[in-house]
């Protein structure tokens, strides 16, 4: 459990490996959490997380661009 920026509860993590990769994964995120979501996505779904890390790069700048590069 964790708050949200308005003092509310929340979840932390939904429980669904693939979700949680596509909405924590962040540039300000460190690295180590990246890849630790990563492995999770594809862990429960490879096709997935292909599908997951294409998006994240918005073709408008909207998306993370570079954000697996490293």
């Amino acid at each position: 459990m964790g708050f949200t920026e308005n003092g509310a509860v929340t979840f932390m993590e939904t429980g669904n490996p693939n979700l949680d990769f596509f909405f924590h994964v962040a540039p300000s995120a460190p690295e180590s959490t990246r890849i630790e979501y990563l492995q999770g996505s594809w862990r429960r779904n490879p096709l997935t997380t292909h599908k997951l890390v294409a998006n994240l790069r918005g073709v408008r700048g909207t998306g993370s661009g570079t954000l697996l590069a490293a």
